[in-house]
């Protein structure tokens, strides 16, 4: 069965756990299975459709700007006379000068309302580039499909079962989702690898490595 919607993928998920009496819980499975991707995905440089270009506004002395709501971290940032702004830790920031200048560097603060913290505070109105790693639209029912189901429907999937899995307490589904959901994100990997460093780059997936993982089962 193709796996392009986000009802689809709620159904293999039954189907590759056996348990149809996890519909009331699939929809924290594929949720809980985003967060993973993104964890996963963000800490070993991220992947193709998570790479996102943004504008920034700073405000003439205003030293916080909002950050992007889908956003998880920064790969550069530069001021609109292609200026770069090198990131700092809060901690470093708290020990720079807070005079008014032109903006040279900028920390991330989270929390429920994340902001970009700015050295030296603008000194006027600056726009800035941003090119950052993001969230991928989340699934709903409001919402039946985004990049990474289109291309790594796999990745969705074992996700999801590794979470089923954590649910009922199933040890030997959860060895057999991890070992699938690692090659999944292995091959997404490899192939951003692929799109960054090499010509032309690559616009999709392989569908020969979306579909060789599903010759398998638990």
């Amino acid at each position: 069965m193709a796996i392009t919607t986000y009802t689809e993928l709620k159904t293999a998920i039954a189907n590759w756990t056996g348990r149809a009496d996890f519909s009331s819980r699939d929809e924290e499975f594929i949720s809980l299975a985003e967060a993973r991707i993104y964890q996963q995905a963000a800490k070993r440089g991220g992947l193709i459709g998570m790479e996102k270009l943004g504008t920034v506004t700073l405000s003439a002395s205003t030293e916080t700007a909002t950050v992007p709501s889908d956003f998880i971290r920064a790969i550069s940032f530069r001021l609109d006379d292609e200026s770069p702004l090198d990131q700092k830790t809060l901690s470093q920031m708290a020990s720079l000068s807070n005079a008014v200048d032109k903006p040279r560097f900028y920390a991330t603060a989270g929390g429920t309302s994340p902001l970009f913290y700015f050295r030296p505070i603008p000194d006027g109105a600056y726009s800035a580039s941003l090119v950052y790693v993001a969230k991928f639209p989340a699934l709903s029912g409001s919402n039946a499909s985004n990049w990474l189901l289109e291309n790594a429907p796999n990745a969705y999937l074992y996700g999801a079962c590794i979470e089923a899995a954590g649910y009922v307490r199933d040890a030997s589904m959860a060895e057999a989702a991890h070992s699938l959901f690692n090659e999944a994100l292995d091959g997404l990997l490899g192939l951003t690898r692929q799109y960054r460093f090499s010509e032309p780059p690559i616009r999709s997936l392989d569908a020969s490595l979306t579909g060789r993982a599903f010759e398998r089962a638990f």
